[in-house]
């Protein structure tokens, strides 16, 4: 109950068993409501196939746990990113009884990311776009960012660049 992330408990068939605080809070549901509901029901269709894929696989017994950046629905409607472990709590007679979920809000994360991201696209579109060359290295002289014009005078594909040195480059 005091675990800083949210953590769950789910049965073979993927039934939500119990949950603590934080993921109620992270999801909107009380412990009552979310034992009426599966891991599935919960999960972003996007994201359903791979999670229930890893699911089987812990319940046939082909591994012991897995680790998965998943979105979960809200009860309001709403989605969140969540880093997702789980691991399997085995009987004595060495079969799965039950697994531990554990979900750490990464939402914020996903976000930056995205911007970021998109960021990163308008600088390179900007730079594309510029007459002259154009690279940024870091402080072991490696590149991190080229223009079209210096991929296009060195012969190189951008992506290819990246990370090289000059004494790579000649």
């Amino acid at each position: 109950e005091g675990a800083g992330i949210g953590m769950a408990l789910v049965s073979t068939t993927g039934r939500i068993m119990r949950t603590n605080a934080n993921l109620q809070k992270m999801l909107g549901y009380t412990d009552a409501e979310c034992s009426q509901l599966t891991f599935m029901d919960i999960t972003s269709p996007e994201d359903l196939a791979k999670d229930q894929a890893l699911y089987n696989e812990l319940v046939e017994g082909k591994r012991d746990s897995y680790q998965l950046e998943k979105r979960y629905i809200r009860k309001d409607g709403s989605v969140i990113w969540g880093h997702l472990t789980v691991s399997i709590v085995k009987g004595t007679d060495g079969k799965m009884e039950y697994a531990v979920g554990m979900v750490e809000d990464i939402t914020e994360h996903k976000r930056t990311q995205d911007t970021l991201g998109l960021t990163q696209e308008r600088l390179q579109a900007i730079l594309d776009h510029s007459p002259a060359l154009f690279y940024l290295k870091n402080l072991e002289g490696r590149y991190l960012l080229t223009n079209r014009l210096f991929n296009e005078k060195y012969h190189r594909a951008g992506a290819s660049m990246i990370g090289t040195s000059m004494r790579e480059l000649f």
